[in-house]
């Protein structure tokens, strides 16, 4: 691993990652092995936070009234963490029409390293909007390509409802909500999603993508793991925006409650082409399952509290040699040594199994191996 602390950089033998000090997303993902760039940072880094609040939400309530001073209980056009960290300007000193509020950038974004390697390098943005908190990580590690970005958003406003329609429902297409945006910095070839039990190229503009969105082009690939955001918008711009908040009070009844804090996990992998489904999978279902520990309480357990490397029994018989042979295989010597022929028991902890001068060919449990061979006048039989 590799860092440049001031320039916001993050390197190891086969990406490059900058991440911006202004707003803290992604703007330059290189792909060292090719020398191409995976983002287009003109038309959306990532991961962008943008959404618009429910206007009519109400937030007088006694809750944010005791969290936030009445200055702050204003319900911005739009959120958009390109702004960086914005704060509400007063109607009669904004350039928009009066009675609206306008969100301008007053100052930077609080970004700062959380770890400087060497096997690790993480950097983390907060953005402190009064009605809303977005927090991103993005963390490489040595050796491997895959950027790893985790997001975390505290809303006290939700988006609002799609609009009901009059023909007897919602829109197919989600529209309203939070989300986070992209842009591949290559031209579009196909793009791959899976669904349940199948994968499949998609040319929708609106889609599912199961656990991960893979985005072709001719001369390479970035595949785009997430852990459980599965809607995505594809704009005529090339731009796609995964959904993570819809409206969350009840459209009827409006007393269901929502998830004010939720965090998403995602991952960014530049590929070469000619990836095939089961990479795609495989790297799917490592990302989203991860390893499970057990921890149980302290016991004795079954094994002594002092173990050898190797152990022969009965005391007739010693060890005479132990030596890995030129080329493959081990060799494992033993002579009994008062003279008598006798039944010897070999232990050898570490060994999965073990092949003797005799051929005989022996396999050893998780914990202990046992066998035993006849002996006759010092040497095996």
């Amino acid at each position: 691993m590799r860092i440049d602390e001031a320039g916001f950089v993050l390197e190891n033998d086969l990406v490059r990652v900058k991440v911006s000090p202004m707003h803290g997303a992604i703007t330059s993902l290189i792909d060292k092995r090719t020398g191409l760039e995976m983002l287009n940072a003109d038309k959306s880094p990532f991961p962008v936070f943008k959404g618009r609040p429910d206007p009519n939400y109400p937030v007088r309530s006694v809750f944010l009234r005791w969290k936030y001073p009445k200055e702050d209980l204003v319900i911005p056009e739009i959120f958009d963490s390109m702004k960086s960290q914005a704060a509400p300007v007063k109607p009669e000193k904004a350039t928009a029409s009066p009675g609206m509020v306008d969100w301008r950038v007053i100052s930077k974004s609080d970004v700062h390293w959380t770890e400087k390697g060497p096997l690790r390098a993480t950097i983390r943005t907060r953005h402190r909007w009064a009605l809303l908190k977005f927090e991103i990580d993005v963390t490489l590690h040595a050796g491997s390509p895959q950027v790893d970005v985790v997001t975390r958003v505290l809303a006290e406003v939700p988006p609002p409802p799609d609009t009901y329609q009059e023909n007897g429902g919602f829109p197919v297409h989600i529209k309203e909500g939070y989300w986070l945006t992209l842009a591949p910095g290559f031209e579009l070839a196909s793009v791959v999603r899976d669904f349940p039990l199948g994968v499949e190229p998609t040319t929708h503009d609106a889609l599912q993508a199961l656990t991960f969105l893979d985005l072709l082009g001719k001369e390479c690939g970035l595949l785009v793991l997430h852990s459980g955001t599965q809607y995505f918008n594809r704009a005529a711009d090339g731009v796609f925006s995964n959904l993570l908040m819809r409206e969350w009070e009840s459209f009827w009844s409006g007393d269901n409650g929502w998830p004010r804090y939720c965090e998403y996990r995602h991952a960014l992998i530049p590929h070469a082409p000619g990836i095939a489904n089961p990479q795609r999978l495989r790297a799917a279902a490592e990302f989203t399952h991860k390893l499970i520990s057990v921890v149980g309480l302290p016991q004795t357990g079954s094994l002594p509290r002092r173990k050898g490397f190797i152990t022969v029994s009965p005391e007739s018989v010693q060890l005479s040699a132990f030596r890995k042979k030129p080329g493959a295989g081990y060799e494992l010597r033993v002579v009994e040594v008062e003279g008598q022929e006798s039944a010897a028991a070999v232990e050898l902890p570490a060994l999965a199994s073990v092949t003797t001068n005799t051929g005989l060919q022996t396999t050893c449990s998780m914990c202990t191996w046992l066998t035993s061979w006849a002996f006759a006048s010092g040497w095996p039989s």
